[in-house]
Parts: C-alpha cells; structure tokens; sequence
C-alpha cells in the first residue's frame, strides 16, 4: 500500500498511464494508471532477462483499489481481519491506496515492451493542453478530482483543520496546474458543461410536455437572462420556450457549443443547432449567453419545472 496522497501526486488526472520515474533495478520500466477517469487503476513493473529470450522482457501487474470502503469485498475483508467497520476506520482506511499483486496477466511474457508503457507520459512534465476542447475536458476531471479529495479532507481530522484557501492553494500544487494553461477556477466551462446535461439536457427529455409554448419574447429577461440570437432564422419572436429548449439540447448532444472568453460576461456560452447534411453539420440556429444570463436561464427553467410556476 502507498498513501493516498502520493499515488494521486504520482498518476495524471486524465487517467493516462503515467511514467514512474522511481522504479529499481531489476525494473527497467514502470507505469501507473488511475484516479476517477480510470475504471480499472493500477502499475505495471516491467523487467528485463535475457534468459527469457526471445521473450525478454517480463510485466508484473499490480491492481490499484483506490478507496477500500467501496470495494465490494469491503466487509468481507473487515470479518478475515476481525475489524469492525466503523467512520473512524474508513477515515483511515482513506488514507492509503492498496494494491493486489503483482499478476502475470497474458501479456507477461514479451518481446518488446507495451506502447501504453513504454511511452506513458511523465508526471515530471507539465500537462500542457493544446486545444479548448481537450481543456474542457481536463477541467471537468480536475473538478472530480477535488470534490474527492475534497471530501476525504472533511473526513480526516487533521486535513480538516486547514482554511478552504489553505486546501485550495495545496490542492493545485498537487494536480500541477500549469499557469500555461490559464488561471483555475471552480466554476469553470466544464463546471457549466457539466451541470448543463442536468437543467437542459435531462429536462428536456424527462419533462419535455412540461415545458410551455410561451413565446421567448414573452419572458421576464431580466428573470430569464438575455439570449443573444446570431442567424435571423427562426425568428426569436416566434421561438416558444419548448422548441427553443429543444435547440439547446440539440447543440448540448451533438457536442456544437463553443466557450469564448468576455471581459464584460467573464465567458459566453454560444449554441448552434441544423440538420446534418452529407455527413456535415449545418446550421440554422445559433445563439449566445453571458454566463451569468445562462445561469438565469437554467436557474429559472428548472425552477418552473420543479414548481409549476412559469412567471
């Protein structure tokens, strides 16, 4: 086992096998995999004999469980250990990572070493994200990645003790947020993605007949937020709220939304919606909001579907 804090420091949000540069000899390479994008976590040991020729190099696999408490054979581990489960010991049960190994899996025995390890990405080498579609994607695990780490810190006694700024600022020394890749926030594009497939996406396809045909033109828009429309077709004064929900989860689904940075709305959101013609998207509605409208709009949304009041 290994403490939880130093398996995260040592593996990438992403998941992607990550090159551990503290390996020993007779290990020539090694590599670990985990956190909350990876659903079977672990490290691979690779070493090196000759006498094995021409199958020369050797994998010893180790599972990871990163949280015991949630393993299945939870309680039946606590009865071969004579243990009590309790919070006391799930706290400090938290506190480390346990491994199963190592295992001869079928690709034990190799030629040369696998891609996946060989060329796992090292730690030591700042995750630089190229494109705004990957950051989006970066920051919705890092988002994951504090809540749980945020939640194991409530629940141990000493790490409790720390004011949310102290966590905060430790937190991305150990994710080694790149200054490159701009300031971290928590309520970030990936925060908003994220909470959109719940207030429009899932509403539209639970309780879509709930939705009224009131015309977008009849709404309090100071309540509703201001929606900026960016082709003339279909004209705003004659969207009801129902088909214009439906065109937000459209873009939502389809993956057409676009995040850009505004000094005056901090970000705007931007929708497009078309058919697909020739295995290409078109467009025929598009429409932006300040984020600050778009949390207007789905706060107000939602609450009419909860309450059944649409004022």
């Amino acid at each position: 086992m290994c403490p939880r804090e130093e398996w995260f420091n040592s593996i990438l949000p992403s998941g992607e096998p990550t090159r551990l540069d503290s390996q020993r000899p007779p290990f020539t390479h090694a590599a670990a995999s985990g956190g909350t994008n990876q659903p079977d976590p672990g490290r691979d040991f690779v070493r090196y004999d000759e006498n094995d020729y021409p199958y020369v190099y050797n994998i010893d696999h180790q599972n990871a469980i990163q949280d015991l408490t949630l393993h299945p054979q939870y309680h039946q581990i606590l009865n071969m250990a004579n243990l009590e489960d309790s919070e006391s010991l799930r706290i400090e049960l938290r506190k480390y990572v346990f491994f199963i190994g190592p295992q001869k899996l079928w690709h034990h025995h190799c030629k040369e070493i696998p891609e996946a390890i060989k060329n796992a990405k090292s730690k030591t080498r700042r995750f630089l994200m190229e494109r705004e579609d990957n950051m989006i994607i970066f920051q919705v695990l890092a988002n994951l990645r504090f809540l749980d780490d945020f939640v194991v810190a409530l629940m141990d006694k000493e790490l409790s003790q720390q004011s949310i700024t102290e966590f905060y600022e430790k937190w991305l020394e150990v994710i080694e947020w790149n200054n490159n890749q701009g300031v971290y926030s928590l309520m970030n594009q990936g925060v908003i993605l994220t909470s959109l497939y719940g207030t429009i996406v899932y509403p539209k396809e639970k309780f879509f007949d709930n939705i009224p045909e009131t015309p977008l033109k009849d709404l309090n828009h100071k309540r509703w937020g201001a929606i900026t429309f960016l082709t003339p077709q279909p004209p705003p004064d004659k969207m009801s709220l129902r088909s214009f929900v439906r065109r937000l989860r459209n873009a939502l689904s389809h993956s057409r939304v676009t995040v850009k940075k505004d000094p005056e709305h901090d970000m705007i959101f931007s929708f497009e919606d078309g058919p697909q013609v020739n295995n290409h998207w078109t467009t025929d509605f598009s429409v932006s909001f300040g984020v600050h409208h778009l949390h207007n709009f789905i706060y107000s949304l939602n609450k009419g579907l909860i309450t059944g009041e649409w004022d």
